[in-house]
């Protein structure tokens, strides 16, 4: 693993398959955000960005390698979920196998088990939490020669033992990252969402982290459940760029709690409208039960939203409780009461096997 004395570094994002673990009929919903961040902020950083979906831009292992080979990256970067951890390490295997480019990790599951990740002997650094500051600082580290332990949020291997250098602060002005690269992306009007009504579809988020307390949710782990807005000024920016620069014509907002704040909910409206921005809007993730009122929902359907889901997890209050949902049953069923005077269609989401 060398790169030192390199001031430009070609470096390759790979977005693993999901179709090898869910299946050749399940396709991609959309472009992976947060390699797209972190391909920017590298892009600003001045360096030179490929990125690959394996399953929407259609590689193989065989086309993987050769294209590898042929672009010699001085880097290669990898997302990484819980569910495709495994073709992370089996594609970092086959790299490994035929070159010496430093593999880095990032994402949900190497924020939760970086420690263990490590370990694999073809994976040489893992970041933990938000990696926007990281891996510019842990790019310019192997590009000098410096020491891995001057960069926060990073596990890698000094003689074979594990080091960790410590958790990163986390980014407190969200104005100050550069858009998603969404040029990356080879096909972007390949990603179809199931629920989306009009293609292509672009996501964004105007918030990091979550309030709440769910035990089951990782969203605490990578952005804590300290609340951090972008300015309403900045995210509309990225709308405007998002459909005039790239023909995305439909917006999908990633917020964990995009209704926390009623204020914001009002100010994101009239931004819209002061630009007469004319788009669709959905909230995948849905929202929280008792983070909606009257007079939100009558924003949103000023907005143009006709269908939003809520939170549920579970129609037993005790196993609500035992999963410190913090939310009761009453509040949930005059969410949806409400939703549906103001004519949304309503859907729910819901965990199978929870304890209790």
């Amino acid at each position: 693993m060398q790169v030192k004395g390199v001031d430009i570094m070609k470096i390759l994002l790979i977005q693993p398959s999901q179709k090898k673990v869910y299946g050749v009929v399940v396709e991609p919903s959309y472009p992976p955000l947060g390699l797209l961040y972190i391909g920017a902020c590298l892009e600003k950083a001045g360096h030179l960005l490929d990125f690959i979906d394996i399953d929407i831009d259609s590689f193989n292992e065989g086309k993987l390698i050769t294209y590898i080979n042929e672009m010699k990256p001085g880097l290669i970067g990898f997302g990484s979920t819980t569910v495709t951890i495994n073709e992370v390490l089996k594609l970092s295997s086959l790299i490994k196998n035929t070159t010496d480019i430093p593999i880095i990790v990032g994402g949900i599951h190497a924020t939760v088990a970086g420690k263990e990740l490590i370990k694999d002997r073809n994976i040489d650094f893992v970041i933990k939490g938000e990696g926007e500051e990281t891996i510019v600082e842990l790019v310019k580290v192997l590009e000098n020669g410096h020491r891995f332990s001057e960069v926060k949020g990073i596990y890698y291997k000094n003689k074979g033992k594990v080091v960790f250098t410590g958790d990163r602060a986390l980014i407190e002005n969200l104005d100050n990252i550069t858009f998603p690269a969404r040029h990356l992306l080879k096909h972007p009007f390949d990603y179809i969402p199931p629920d989306a009504l009009r293609i292509p579809v672009a996501t964004i988020m105007t918030s990091r982290g979550c309030p709440a307390g769910c035990t089951y949710c990782c969203t605490k782990l990578i952005f804590a459940r300290k609340m951090r807005f972008r300015s309403m000024r900045n995210v509309v920016d990225e709308i405007e760029d998002a459909i005039e620069n790239y023909g995305f014509k439909e917006i999908h907002i990633m917020d964990d709690c995009f209704t926390v704040s009623k204020k914001r909910v009002f100010q994101f409206r009239d931004e819209i409208k002061k630009r007469g921005i004319e788009t669709t809007f959905l909230f995948p993730n849905g929202v929280r039960a008792d983070q909606v009122d009257e007079d939100i929902l009558k924003v949103l359907k000023d907005l143009g939203l006709l269908s939003l889901g809520f939170g549920i997890e579970s129609g037993n209050q005790r196993i609500l409780d035992n999963i410190k949902k913090g939310i009761k049953l009453d509040r949930i069923r005059e969410a949806f009461r409400l939703s549906k005077k103001y004519g949304f269609e309503t859907w729910g989401f819901f965990m199978i096997g929870l304890p209790g």
